[in-house]
């Protein structure tokens, strides 16, 4: 598509293809872009649309990561020292899972970071105030880790491309909601906000 992806020439490209090929059109699916909704609510060939719901997931997710004390936390990682047996992996906005994998990848490495860290040989006393963890940090992972999990899951399983995802769909959302999002006594604050604020997205 040469031109300029409004959502005006979406819409029009949309309807000349349907029309040039003859299509009947069910259901169209689509990512959440605010181009990509206008553009369906343009073309009058579609009775039904859907966004994406691996995208729609996502976005939850990154709405619980970008709370300033989750995002704190996940910030002072990235800059973590690499370990031999295992390197540690760094967050990619881009690349969906990509901060559930760094941070189950740090935690699993706990022990060899902290050998590291607290070793006055390797690490420098700036760079070791600069790299060491609370508690509070490695518990709220501790305790994100089990939440993010199923959210991954659900990712890739919405995503694939070998297995029709529409199906999946009520009931992966169904069980995040009322299972892995849902806040328990004992989270604590941070992950309680984490929750509410992806629950708050899927709503």
């Amino acid at each position: 598509m040469p031109e300029r992806h409004t959502a005006a020439n979406v819409a029009q490209r949309l309807t000349d293809t349907i029309g040039e090929w003859g299509l009947m059109v069910f259901c169209v699916i689509h990512d959440n872009a605010s181009s990509m909704n206008l553009a369906m609510s343009l073309c009058e060939d579609f009775s039904h649309d859907l966004g994406c719901t691996g995208h729609t997931l996502q976005l939850a997710i990154k709405a619980g990561l970008d709370l300033a004390e989750v995002a704190k936390t996940i910030d002072a990682r990235q800059a973590q020292l690499n370990v031999k047996e295992k390197r540690l992996q760094t967050d990619c906005p881009t690349r969906w899972n990509s901060t559930f994998t760094m941070l189950e990848r740090l935690h699993k490495q706990r022990i060899p970071v902290q050998a590291v860290l607290e070793d006055e040989t390797v690490t420098k006393s700036t760079a070791r105030k600069a790299l060491s963890m609370r508690a509070s940090q490695w518990e709220l992972i501790q305790q994100l880790l089990p939440v993010l999990r199923p959210l991954a899951k659900a990712t890739t399983i919405m995503c694939g491309e070998m297995h029709v995802g529409l199906s999946f769909i009520y009931p992966v959302i169904l069980n995040l909601v009322d299972g892995v999002l849902k806040v328990e006594e004992s989270d604590v604050l941070t992950t309680r906000n984490f929750k509410n604020a992806a629950l708050k997205q899927l709503s």
